[in-house]
């Protein structure tokens, strides 16, 4: 069985670079990526390095697959790689880009509804913001129709 790592505008990413206070860094880290595009391509390098099979996704995501036994190994790796790389250095987002996230993740929620998924709803804007843009709605797709998903409604690249 493999994994599937999602983009900045996904679950490594998007977490990585918008959560507020929830992660610290070392003194051996880069600084923080300028872009999701910069944070996904050092991710790529670094899982790389560390021997995973890692490679920029179409979308501009991350796809990294790892036999199941492996799944510790590789989420240590994982979490080392956000503090090497500054993936987990954050910042604190401005009401605009609060806004255009928000709205960018519902529209994808309503795109990814239109396909026939039943998806949960998203957070309150409220709720958006305390998790400082931490919710996105494509962690809840199914591995199987990812691809063609993501075909019919592209992933959003917030910063």
């Amino acid at each position: 069985m493999s994994g599937r790592v999602l983009g900045l505008a996904t679950i490594l990413t998007l977490a990585a670079v918008c959560l507020v206070g929830c992660t610290s860094h070392s003194d051996t880290s880069k600084p923080r990526p300028s872009s999701q595009a910069e944070g996904n391509e050092r991710m790529v390098q670094c899982l790389s390095d560390r021997g995973w099979d890692a490679v920029l996704s179409s979308d501009g995501g991350i796809e990294s697959s790892f036999p199941s036994e492996q799944e510790e190994v590789y989420s240590a790796d994982v979490d080392d790689c956000f503090d090497v790389t500054g993936v987990n250095q954050v910042r604190t987002l401005n009401t605009d880009e609060f806004k255009k996230g928000y709205d960018l993740m519902s529209s994808s929620l309503e795109c990814l509804r239109a396909t026939g998924l039943d998806l949960p709803d998203a957070p309150s804007y409220q709720a958006f913001v305390d998790s400082n843009a931490g919710y996105t709605p494509y962690r809840d797709l199914p591995d199987e129709l990812y691809d063609e998903l993501i075909e019919a409604c592209p992933q959003p690249q917030l910063w």
